[in-house]
């Protein structure tokens, strides 16, 4: 996932780096607990950053910058 998706809650690798991708799905394929845990720390992240509320702020926010 890209950053600013997932921020510091996701497993994040550089591109093209397979081998590191491959130890991150190793590591969430091992650990049920830590699968559960990052989940819903990303559903929390989801909710905090792209709410519908926020998105209209900061659509406000950004025509009234414009205009």
């Amino acid at each position: 996932a890209h950053v600013e998706t997932v921020g510091a809650d996701g497993l994040l690798f550089p591109p093209y780096d397979v081998e590191t991708c491959a130890a991150a799905l190793r590591q969430l394929a091992g650990d049920a607990d830590g699968r559960l845990r990052q989940g819903w720390a990303l559903r929390a992240r989801q909710q905090r950053v792209f709410s519908l509320d926020r998105h209209v702020e900061e659509l406000v926010d950004l025509y009234g910058r414009t205009c």
